[in-house]
């Protein structure tokens, strides 16, 4: 079994993702988790925290008419998923949701620091969520998505502050006739707690605060954050819950 730990650091930019893992078996059913109000950041997970936006709420939308209603139906679900959290934790949603004309810029991992979408008003546009259906980079084609962020240093805070952002979901590789289909609301809602600022749960080997998937804790393996999403046959298992875990490190940011 390989383990991926898909986030690497490229001049300011983190990209982070949820890749490919092959399980074959029996799906089961997802269990509810309580909300976790506290912020919890263990001394092994010091290290997966990317940084945090400085503006809230945060505005995310899709290109007009790139996706399926059943697609946007997956991704409003994700998005609804954090916000209810965070609602419950905070009393704030984190994430406004919109669509934008078909005819907007698009971004990449490469060209996302040439604009700050952070203004001292606010944002001044939103981040995008990308169906993107060529030109995926060939090293990272086991990726069902990547979100990429550019964090700065903020003097005097602990965190790095995103001044952009973009999810792309990789639908050159996957989603296709032939190809393994994921769940889209799990990756999306993996996708965005990176887009909030929290790296893997764990990692293919334990380094700078990060720890090793392969002894890492219960809670690590069972997080959302968890960096792999596994297949049954041909289906993408269902991982949709903001666990304990996740939880606890995102009420640290906001």
């Amino acid at each position: 079994m390989n383990w991926f730990r898909g986030s690497i650091a490229y001049k300011r930019i983190r990209l982070r993702s949820l890749l490919l893992l092959l399980v074959l078996g029996t799906s089961c059913g997802e269990k509810s988790e309580s909300v976790t109000k506290e912020c919890v950041l263990p001394a092994d997970q010091v290290g997966t925290i990317t940084g945090r936006w400085t503006a809230r709420p945060v505005p995310v939308a899709v290109i007009a008419n790139d996706f399926s209603s059943s697609e946007l139906s997956a991704i409003s679900a994700a998005i609804n998923s954090w916000n209810s959290f965070f609602k419950a934790s905070k009393g704030f949603s984190l994430y406004l949701s919109n669509s934008v004309p078909s005819g907007s810029q698009t971004f990449t991992s490469a060209t996302i620091c040439g604009q700050n979408l952070v203004s001292a008003n606010g944002f001044t546009g939103p981040v995008l969520i990308q169906k993107t259906r060529s030109g995926w980079a060939e090293n990272w084609k086991s990726a069902m998505a990547i979100t990429s962020t550019c964090p700065v240093a903020v003097p005097g805070s602990p965190y790095r502050a995103f001044i952009s952002g973009v999810l792309q979901v990789n639908y050159q590789h996957f989603f296709n006739s032939g190809q393994p289909v994921p769940d889209l609301q799990s990756v999306i809602a993996h996708e965005l707690g990176h887009l909030l600022g929290l790296d893997h749960s764990c990692s293919g080997s334990a380094s700078n605060g990060i720890p090793s998937c392969s002894n890492a804790e219960p809670e690590y393996l069972d997080a959302l954050m968890y960096p792999a999403l596994g297949f049954d046959g041909n289906q993408g298992r269902i991982s949709r819950t903001i666990r304990t875990n996740d939880q606890q490190r995102a009420n640290c940011l906001y």
